[in-house]
């Protein structure tokens, strides 16, 4: 809307008595976008039906309480509305105002600024460590579900040529003791006597056998490791 369009304004309600007061500040409120600015121009053209109203009942030789009531009708529709109008003028003049965040919509952003926050705060190396924890479940439950197919994926055989990514994990029953001292870090030598217990008692069922039959092997080196490790039947 241009400047001279709404330079004039306020001249309406003052030249109207009050008459045009409802429709510039509905007229205002549609552009602003203000439902309490509707409301007031509905204030208006109530007061001035009333007032228009209530003149055909009134008696000017003998004001009464009528007469009382009518006279600030008409002034709040001539004098106030000619100045809200006026105020109205300056507000578009200057462009709609900023929309307001709801509340909602602060906490909202809030809580992805902390996410934000949160996400860049940890250590790249942990969320690699968490996706490969989160690779091992999956393949975890194809192999349940699925055995031939992970067998066709060869879960667990880093030993073995495959495309698919388990997430590190090692079937003990079958890989070798290199594959094992390599992929665990441990020395070669106990890597050797897994593969020896392990044809004794024709394979493991669990990491707790690692513990039960290999006099080498300490309860806290299979809690590390536990959770890589598979152990499909021989």
């Amino acid at each position: 809307m241009t400047r001279r369009r709404v330079l004039w304004w306020w001249l309406l309600p003052l030249l109207t008595g009050g008459l045009a007061t409802f429709a510039v500040v509905g007229y205002a409120a549609s552009q602003l976008r203000s439902r309490r600015h509707l409301a007031a121009a509905a204030a208006y053209f109530v007061m001035y039906v009333g007032y228009m109203v209530g003149v055909g009942f009134d008696n000017p030789a003998k004001p009464g309480i009528l007469t009382a009531i009518l006279f600030p009708l008409f002034a709040v529709n001539w004098l106030i509305g000619t100045a809200h109008t006026a105020w109205l003028e300056r507000r578009l003049k200057a462009g709609p105002s900023p929309v307001q965040p709801t509340s909602a919509a602060v906490s909202r952003h809030r809580a992805a600024h902390r996410k934000a926050e949160a996400t860049s705060s940890v250590d790249p190396a942990v969320v690699a460590a968490q996706r490969r924890i989160a690779r091992r479940n999956e393949a975890r439950a194809l192999l349940l579900s699925n055995p031939a197919l992970g067998a066709e994926l060869r879960i667990g055989r880093p030993d073995l040529a495959r495309q698919y990514d388990d997430g590190g994990l090692v079937d003990i029953n079958h890989v070798t003791a290199s594959v094992i001292a390599s992929e665990f870090e441990i020395p070669l030598t106990l890597a050797n006597e897994i593969i020896a217990q392990r044809t004794k008692v024709g394979g493991f069922q669990s990491a707790d056998d690692l513990v039960v039959y290999c006099q080498a092997i300490t309860p806290h080196q299979v809690e590390v490791i536990r959770d890589r490790l598979l152990f499909t039947p021989t």
